[in-house]
């Protein structure tokens, strides 16, 4: 109830699903207490959005070590959202072991959840190749519209290389003790 008024009226709707159909209706009786007709409208409102964002994972020595991928619908949606996905090369191939070649499919159930997790696996290796990475597209999107369809996963390099390197010699001013340093160094340790 919204009291007196004259002229134009709105009145604001909350709660509503991305992707739903709804049917809304109002009546109203003017001063003279005559009944004017119930109005109504059917709509549609907007499409939920999907993104996916970045991550990073410590590659380990042997072993997988799992990659999340969180994947988000901007909404709760009024319908079923699928979610095609699949990982690809970058600098980090399924050819050179680094990653487990995966693909799946993600629902989120219309009025549910909306943020979900996608792993790849990294498999683990003790060769020093520095930080690499792969991504992981979605491929294809129903129910829902895209927003952000391409991730990085970045895989950090745990694997150093020793350096050795030759210090200085000599020997004492009367000839006798000889005496020398020898320097090493870890690179690209995590």
């Amino acid at each position: 109830n919204r009291g007196t008024q004259s002229g134009f009226f709105s009145t604001n709707v909350t709660g509503l699903l991305a992707g739903a159909t709804y049917w809304y209706s109002c009546c109203a009786t003017n001063l003279a207490g005559d009944d004017w007709p119930a109005s109504s409208v059917t709509f549609t409102t907007l499409q939920a959005g999907v993104s996916i964002a970045d991550t990073s994972v410590k590659e380990g020595d042997s072993g997988t070590t799992n990659a999340a991928f969180t994947v988000t619908l901007s909404a709760t949606s009024g319908v079923d959202v699928l979610v095609y996905w699949t990982a690809s090369n970058g600098t980090a191939t399924t050819a050179d072991n680094d990653y487990g070649a995966t693909n799946g499919v993600l629902t989120f159930a219309a009025g549910g959840s909306t943020s979900a997790t996608v792993t790849v696996g990294v498999i683990g290796d003790t060769v020093d190749v520095g930080a690499e990475f792969f991504y992981v597209n979605i491929t294809n999107i129903t129910g829902a519209t895209n927003i952000d369809t391409l991730a990085t996963g970045t895989i950090t390099d745990d694997d150093g290389t020793i350096v050795f390197g030759d210090g200085a010699s000599g020997s004492d001013a009367n000839g006798g003790t000889s005496w020398s340093d020898a320097w090493a160094t870890l690179t690209n340790a995590v």
